[in-house]
C-alpha cells in the first residue's frame, strides 16, 4: 500500500508540477485578451488534471493475442498502472518475469523497475522511507493550516449579524479585522468595528460587492482546495506559487465583477483600494479585501478593467478556457501507460475469496496491506489462458482443463512429467506462472495441478485440492489450512493459532509456532515441529502426526489406525484413543494426566513425573506409564486390559461390569 501512495503521490505531483507552469505561462495572455475572469477560471485546469490521471488508463490489446479482449479488467482507484512486486518488477509477460526473477538474484531492494513497451528505466528510491518523510510533512503542515487558520477566527472575536447597505453582514468587535469573507460551512461577509470611518457611504457599497463576488463565485472553497494542496504537495515550491497567483487572480476577478456592476465607478474604486491599508497575513481559507502588499496592491489597481472586454470577448475566454481544460485532462489521461489486457489479469474491490480450479500453473501469492486483488498471467504458455471473473463476493480462476474429480495419478507419465490436454508432457517448474497479489484476510482455494507459494496470509483459509506442493510462508494471523488432495503442504513458523486439516494421501510439514489444531482424516501424514503454546491433535485417518514438542496442555484425540507420536510435552495430558492406533509420547512434564482407552491401541508415555494420572479403560488397548505418579485413579469399564505404571503412591481403582483389567505397579 506505501509503495502505491508513492507512485500515485508521483504521478499526480508531475501533473501538477506541468500543469501549474503551463498556466503561469498562459494566464498573462488570457487576462490581456480575454480578461481577468478568463484568467481566474483558468485555474480550474489544475484539479481537471490531477481528477483524469487518476482515471483508469486507456486498455490496450496485445497485437500477438490476436485482437482478443477476454480478460475482463475492473478498474480501481490506482487502475492503469503497471504494479510491482516485492522487488520493485513489473510483473506481466514472460519477459517481465524474468526481470523480477534477475532482480530477486541481485537482491535489488528499493529499486523501482519501470516498464513501458521495451523500455526499462531504474530509479534507485526507497519508498517506504519517502512515504514516512512525506506523511510527516503532511501532518505538520495540516497542523499549521488549523492553527493559522483557529488563529484568525479568535482574532475576530465577537461578531453580531446586522444588514448594511442591503447586505448581510458581520460585524466584529475588532477594528483590525476585514472586511473578509470567513467562514467554510457558512461563508460571511466580515467588516471591521469601525467600517465606516475607514470608507464613505459610496466606497462601502464597492467594499461589500466585492466581497458579495467572492461570496457568488465560491473562493472560498477554492481557497480551502489550495490550502490544502499545499499540505499534501507540501515539497514542491510550485504549489506555493500557484497559490499565490490563484489568490491574486481571485482578487482582480472579482474587482472585474464590481466594475462590470459600475462602470461609471472604476476611479473611484481605485480610490477605494488606495484608502486601504496594506496589511502583512491574509487568510489561509477565506478572502481579505485588504492587499497582502503594496506590490499587489498596484497590480489589482493596474489592472483595473477599462472597458474593452465586452461580454463576447469574455464568452469567447470562457469557452477557450474551457477547451483548454478539456485537452489537459486528456492529455493527464493519455500519459498513463495504457493497461495490456494480456499483461494484466483482475483488479477488484470487496473480494472476500479466490477459487482457483482446472489449473495447472505455477502460483505465487502474495498476501499484503492492500484492498484489491492483482493477478498477473505468463502469456509464454501453450496451456489455455486461464478465465477470471467475479463469483459472490470472490474471484474466480479457471484454467479449462477439466481436472476436476480426477486422480492425481492420472496426470503424470511415469517419468513424473505431467500431460494436461494431451500438450507434451512438462516438468513442474515449466508450468506458465501466475501471480496473485490480495489483502492479507482473502481465503483461497486450490484446485489442480498447482504448484503455489503463499507468503504473507493472515486470518485466512487456504485451501489446497492440488497434486503439487504448497508453500505457505510468513503468516502474519490466525490461519486456516487444508490438504485434501495428493499434494504436500509445506507451513512455516506461524506465530498465530494454526488450524491444520490432512484429509488426502499428501503430508503435511509444519515447522512450529505459537499453538495449532491439528486434525487427520487422511491416510498422509503430518509432521510438526514444537509449538510453544498448546496443541489440540485429532487423527481420524491411517496416516501418522508427529510432533516435536508442545510447551503447553496437550489434547490428543485418536478413531482410526494412524499413530500419534509426541517428543515432548510440557504442559497436563488428555489423550483419547478409540481406534487401532497407537500413542507415543516420549517426555511428559505436566501436573496431570488424564487418558481414555475405548479402542485397540495402546498408548505409551515415557520420562513422566505427575501428580497425579488418571486412566479409564474400556476396550483391549493397554496404558504404559513408565514415569511416577502421585496418585493415579483407575476406572475399568468392561475391560481386561491392563495399566501398567513405573512408580506410583497412592492407587484408586474402580471396575465395573466384571471387568478383569487392573493396576501393576513395575516397582
Amino acid at each position: 500500500m506505501k509503495a502505491e501512495i508513492f507512485h500515485l503521490l508521483t504521478e499526480t505531483n508531475l501533473v501538477a508540477t506541468l500543469a501549474i507552469a503551463f498556466l503561469i505561462c498562459i494566464r498573462p495572455l488570457f487576462r490581456r485578451y480575454f480578461g481577468a475572469q478568463s484568467a481566474y477560471k483558468l485555474w480550474a485546469i489544475l484539479p481537471v488534471s490531477l481528477i483524469a490521471a487518476l482515471l483508469p488508463a486507456r486498455r490496450s490489446v496485445d497485437p500477438a493475442s490476436g485482437g482478443r479482449d477476454d480478460l475482463e479488467v475492473v478498474a480501481n482507484a490506482f487502475a492503469g498502472k503497471f504494479h510491482h512486486d516485492e522487488f520493485g518488477a513489473s510483473i506481466g509477460s514472460g519477459e517481465n518475469l524474468r526481470l523480477a526473477e534477475g532482480a530477486a538474484a541481485n537482491d535489488v531492494h528499493g529499486a523501482t523497475v519501470e516498464t513501458v513497451g521495451n523500455q526499462v528505466g531504474f530509479s534507485v528510491v526507497n519508498p517506504d522511507m519517502i512515504f514516512l518523510v512525506w506523511g510527516m510533512g503532511v501532518i505538520v503542515s495540516l497542523c499549521v493550516l488549523v492553527w493559522r487558520q483557529s488563529a484568525y477566527i479568535k482574532s475576530l472575536g465577537t461578531a453580531t449579524p446586522e444588514i448594511l447597505h442591503g447586505v448581510a453582514i458581520w460585524r466584529s468587535e475588532r477594528i483590525d479585522v476585514g472586511p473578509a469573507v470567513s467562514g467554510i460551512i457558512r461563508p460571511r461577509i466580515i467588516i471591521p468595528f469601525d467600517f465606516e470611518n475607514w470608507f464613505a457611504e459610496r466606497e462601502q457599497k464597492l467594499v461589500l460587492a466585492h466581497e458579495k463576488a467572492h461570496l457568488a463565485a465560491g473562493d472560498i472553497y477554492t481557497n480551502l482546495y489550495i490550502a490544502f494542496m499545499q499540505c499534501f504537495f507540501w515539497f514542491n515550491p510550485l504549489i506555493y506559487i500557484a497559490a499565490r497567483n490563484i489568490r491574486n487572480d481571485q482578487e482582480l476577478a472579482c474587482d472585474a465583477t464590481v466594475i462590470d456592476q459600475f462602470p461609471n465607478l472604476r476611479r473611484q474604486y481605485a480610490e477605494t483600494l488606495l484608502a486601504s491599508q496594506t496589511v502583512g497575513r491574509s487568510i489561509p481559507v477565506g478572502c481579505m479585501w485588504p492587499s497582502a502588499s503594496k506590490r499587489t496592491l498596484r497590480n489589482r489597481i493596474a489592472n483595473l478593467p477599462d472597458g474593452r472586454f465586452s461580454i463576447r470577448k469574455r464568452k469567447l475566454g470562457i469557452a477557450a478556457a474551457l477547451v483548454l481544460g478539456v485537452a489537459s485532462g486528456a492529455a493527464a489521461w493519455a500519459s498513463q501507460p495504457p493497461v495490456r489486457i494480456d499483461r494484466l489479469g483482475l483488479l477488484s474491490f470487496e473480494v472476500e475469496a479466490i477459487r482457483i480450479e482446472n489449473l495447472a500453473a505455477n502460483l505465487i501469492f502474495i498476501a499484503e496491506d492492500r484492498d484489491d486483488v492483482e493477478v498477473s498471467f505468463d502469456e509464454n504458455s501453450k496451456l489455455p489462458r486461464p478465465a477470471i471473473s467475479d463469483e459472490n463476493n470472490g474471484l474466480l480462476i479457471d484454467g479449462g482443463l477439466a481436472l476436476k474429480n480426477k486422480s492425481c495419478s492420472d496426470f503424470y507419465d511415469e517419468n513424473g512429467r505431467i500431460l494436461v490436454l494431451n500438450e507434451r508432457p512438462v516438468r513442474s517448474e515449466e508450468l506458465p506462472k501466475i501471480i496473485i497479489r490480495a489483502p492479507r484476510d482473502v481465503d483461497i482455494a486450490i484446485q489442480g495441478i498447482v504448484r503455489s507459494q503463499i507468503t504473507g496470509a493472515s486470518g485466512a483459509r487456504v485451501e489446497s485440492n492440488s497434486c503439487e506442493e504448497t508453500s505457505i510462508r510468513q503468516a502474519g494471523g490466525a490461519l486456516a489450512v487444508y490438504l485434501l488432495n495428493d499434494g504436500d503442504v509445506d507451513i512455516d513458523l506461524v506465530d498465530a493459532p494454526l488450524d491444520a486439516h490432512l484429509y488426502g494421501f499428501g503430508n503435511m510439514n509444519i515447522a512450529g509456532g505459537r499453538s495449532a489444531r491439528l486434525e487427520l482424516n487422511g491416510a498422509g501424514i503430518m509432521n510438526v515441529g514444537e509449538f510453544s503454546g498448546a496443541v489440540k491433535a485429532r487423527l481420524n485417518g491411517t496416516g501418522n502426526i508427529n510432533i516435536v514438542g508442545i510447551g503447553s496442555d496437550a489434547d490428543l484425540g485418536l478413531t482410526n489406525s494412524g499413530n500419534i507420536n509426541v517428543e515432548t510435552i510440557e504442559g497436563n495430558i488428555i489423550a483419547r484413543s478409540r481406534g487401532e492406533g497407537s500413542m507415543m509420547i516420549n517426555s511428559l512434564r505436566g501436573q496431570n494426566a488424564e487418558y481414555q482407552l475405548g479402542g485397540a491401541g495402546d498408548i505409551v508415555t515415557r520420562q513422566a513425573n505427575v501428580e497425579k494420572l488418571v486412566a479409564v479403560s474400556s476396550h483391549s488397548g493397554e496404558l504404559y506409564f513408565e514415569g511416577t505418579a502421585k496418585t493415579v485413579e483407575a476406572s475399568f469399564i468392561s475391560s481386561d486390559a491392563n495399566i501398567y505404571v513405573a512408580h506410583a503412591g497412592q492407587i484408586r481403582t474402580n471396575k465395573m461390569d466384571s471387568s478383569n483389567g487392573k493396576v501393576i505397579i513395575s516397582n
